[in-house]
């Protein structure tokens, strides 16, 4: 239901796979937040970066994770699989520390 206008070649297919892409992950944070609600799950979606949502887990996010990333792969109407990883962290942007680039 998109119109791009001016755009051809690699940049008309990357505009495909990327405006598509954001529309896949604005349905799955509706469909995330649904289940949060409905389940009164510990988790709060903090934000997203560009094909990422970052969660603050309260507690037992082991016990979470899987059906989140079941959730953002559940996309029957995509033409290619979607595949999501998870990954944990147990520190903040606050406690991270700089990395010396050479």
């Amino acid at each position: 239901g998109r119109s791009y206008f001016g755009i051809s070649g690699h940049n008309g297919m990357n505009a495909l796979v990327q405006g598509s892409a954001a529309d896949f992950l604005k349905l799955a944070i509706v469909k995330i937040r649904a289940w949060i609600k409905e389940n009164n799950i510990p988790i709060r979606l903090v934000m997203t970066i560009h094909d990422e949502i970052v969660f603050y887990f309260y507690k037992d996010a082991h016990l979470y994770m899987g059906h989140v990333r079941d959730i953002m792969e559940d996309f029957p109407e995509a033409y290619v699989p979607i595949i999501a990883e998870v990954e944990t962290s147990v520190t903040t942007w606050d406690e991270a520390e700089g990395v010396e680039v050479c």
